[in-house]
């Protein structure tokens, strides 16, 4: 990802100042400003004007007990702030393109020869100071342009006029576009609590159902995603195929430690329900009665936000934490997290079916998001279009906050339908990394579908093997005898 600054002066892209946002709104935490925040590329080490309002803006102690307390606030939050980036963003964008000649002008007068400096120099200086004297720049202090010293400090002065007079403008607009934050924020948790009151859902559900549009929405849209949220769990063939596509394997296919005595494993994770005693930090799902009504009393809520910031809240104590005195520390063998692969039958026979597939597609593509897996769509007919979900969704996130289309846009429908091409492009995803092991396919069709090769069949049964699970879901009428195979077909 390019983040070159004109004369070293530039904001970063909206993705990079999006998982500062999701950092915190998981964490609580406000990260520094130098944090690697991707795995290419971290935080440049510069001023930001962006960012350090951002980082201030998320320091507020009230804020960040709001924000681990609730996933309604959290929301609220991604929401307001990924709006208010977007529109700041897109000014610098405007402002850049419109004094763009200015700085390609500033970069070449460093190529000037001294004929040219003395027949344009004394035009270029009065025009320079037109423009950019309300940022610093006085010509009275470069008349001798013949001298090659004074010219390179005119050069360099003009750059540093037009990143005065770029920084300028920014800090302008984040001041502007900042001053309703607070109220939107306020606002956006009403129409959320009022949701959640409405269709009697709990906090954890509207958070989820806030995801599956991935990016920023309206109270209209808000309720449009958790009708299709309702939707998905409602009807019971949809909320299987769910709990299927959905299953969990070790945390990132990390290795997990435990701890053994005479061979038998007496410390693992837990459900927490364990308490042993008292111990002090910042665990909100532990903390004492207490502790909790110091932050009811308006006159002790300071002394609850400074024990909560300092780590020095009351917390219970579990099992889960504490441990035996082991002889030996050892490790289970991790199981990897394999993707998701749709596939999608796209002949005329299914145009009835769209509508609902496109609903199921974009909380499957939420859904493999939530659980950091990879999500892969796949149509096919007479031939086969790959299309990787989890980038598009990164890429539609941006879009979403500019009021831009929303959701995944499914292909066009052809003409007949032939799985044989579709099968093979599955066996090569499945091929081309050890990452792909343990993957879950899904093929959505009306399953009016030639029987495929025998050697088709046998790949299905090697992949198998692996732990690759082929699942199906009929649109309409009998399933062929060869879909025997798969390991659950359901029929909608």
């Amino acid at each position: 990802m390019n983040n070159a600054k004109p004369f070293g002066y530039s904001l970063l892209d909206f993705d990079y100042y999006m998982r500062f946002i999701d950092i915190f709104c998981e964490t609580g935490e406000v990260p520094p400003a130098d944090i690697d925040l991707d795995s290419d590329e971290p935080f440049k080490q510069y001023e930001d004007p962006l960012l350090n309002y951002i980082r201030g803006h998320a320091s507020n102690p009230l804020l960040r007990l709001q924000i681990l307390s609730s996933n309604i606030c959290r929301e609220a939050y991604r929401n307001v702030m990924g709006q208010f980036i977007f529109e700041i963003l897109k000014f610098e964008k405007f402002e850049r393109s419109a004094h763009l000649s200015q700085w390609e002008q500033a970069e070449k007068m460093t190529d000037w020869s001294l004929q040219k400096r003395e027949t344009y120099g004394n035009a270029l200086l009065t025009r320079l100071e037109q423009e950019l004297g309300d940022d610093g720049f006085e010509m009275e202090e470069y008349k001798n342009l013949g001298d090659d010293a004074n010219w390179e400090r005119l050069t360099n002065d003009v750059q540093k006029s037009l990143r005065n007079r770029a920084e300028k403008r920014i800090k302008e607009q984040i001041e502007l576009k900042s001053r309703p934050i607070d109220m939107k924020y306020q606002n956006d948790v009403e129409v959320l609590r009022s949701i959640s009151e409405y269709y009697k859902m709990s906090e954890e559900e509207i958070g989820d159902a806030m995801k599956i549009y991935n990016g920023g929405w309206t109270a209209k849209e808000a309720r449009q995603a958790v009708l299709l949220y309702k939707s998905a769990h409602k009807n019971p063939v949809i909320d299987e195929i769910l709990s299927f596509m959905g299953r969990s394997t070790n945390e990132f296919g990390k290795r997990k430690l435990n701890l053994s005595k005479d061979g038998e494993i007496i410390v693992n994770h837990s459900s927490g329900s364990d308490i042993v005693g008292i111990t002090i930090g910042k665990q909100l799902h532990s903390i004492m009665p207490a502790e909790m009504a110091l932050f009811s009393d308006s006159q002790l809520e300071t002394i609850f936000l400074k024990k909560y910031l300092t780590g020095n809240l009351q917390v219970f104590n579990h099992q889960s934490k504490m441990g035996h005195s082991p002889q030996q520390i050892g490790s289970d063998s991790a199981i990897s997290k394999g993707p998701m692969i749709i596939c999608i039958d796209t002949s005329n026979s299914m145009s009835y079916y769209m509508g609902h597939i496109h609903d199921l597609i974009t909380y499957l593509a939420f859904l493999a998001e939530k659980k950091k897996k990879k999500c892969i769509l796949i149509s096919f007919s007479v031939n086969i279009v790959t299309v990787d979900l989890t980038e598009e969704r990164r890429k539609q996130r941006a879009n979403s906050f500019g009021r831009c289309q929303k959701g995944l846009s499914l292909p066009e429908l052809y003409g007949g339908t032939d799985v044989t091409e579709l099968l093979s492009e599955v066996n090569n995803l499945l091929n081309t990394s050890r990452n792909y092991t343990n993957a879950d396919v899904l093929l959505i069709s009306d399953f009016r579908i030639p029987q495929p090769s025998a050697d088709t069949l046998s790949m299905i049964e090697n992949n198998q093997k692996r732990g690759v699970w082929y699942l199906g879901l009929n649109m309409y009428g009998d399933i062929p005898e060869w879909c025997s195979i798969f390991n659950k077909i359901w029929k909608l």
